[in-house]
């Protein structure tokens, strides 16, 4: 018995001074997201408004320009230019006259020609910023130009009527 009652107090010994192995790594699970006791009353959304996409080609010079140049004996005369939403004509109105004329787009710039004869060569050419652009008139030899700003982004709501110039009156 003396035999039994050590080998106990041994095994008790060696237990109770063992070092124990750390708990192993429990998950606990995540408790779910309580829902409201009252859900807020549906309203119908509306979806965001899409992205206008920008235009290209000539369109993107759709609008109404203004801005002052020289043309022949009237100095600095203010021009209004209103390029359609397709970029395919243009109204254009001055002290020299008003004119509707087809737009001839090379890629990079708008051109068209003014006059009663058609020999005045315009050009628009966008600026980077495409609120701004370099309008250039060429009239027997002489060049002049000048930038315009767009006060408008599309077109104007009715076109302007073609009317002779002065010149072509007299």
């Amino acid at each position: 018995m003396k035999r039994t009652l050590v080998l106990s107090f041994t095994v008790l010994l060696l237990v109770a001074t063992a070092h124990r192995l750390p708990a192993p790594i429990q998950e606990v699970p995540e408790s779910p997201t309580p829902t409201p006791a009252i859900a807020p009353a549906a309203h119908p959304r509306k979806s965001p408004p899409k992205p206008k996409s920008k235009p290209s080609g000539a369109a993107r010079f759709a609008g109404t320009w203004i801005g002052r140049i020289t043309i022949d004996k009237f100095p600095d005369a203010d021009v209004t230019l209103v390029i359609s939403t397709e970029g395919t004509s243009v109204a254009q109105n001055s002290k020299a006259g008003v004119w509707t004329r087809p737009l001839t787009y090379d890629g990079k710039l708008l051109s068209w020609q003014t006059g009663p004869t058609n020999k005045v060569g315009w050009t628009l050419t966008l600026n980077p910023d495409e609120q701004s652009a370099l309008v250039t008139r060429i009239f027997s030899r002489t060049q002049t130009r000048a930038i315009f700003k767009r006060v408008q982004s599309t077109e104007a709501p009715s076109a302007m009527p073609v009317r002779k110039s002065r010149r072509a009156e007299r």
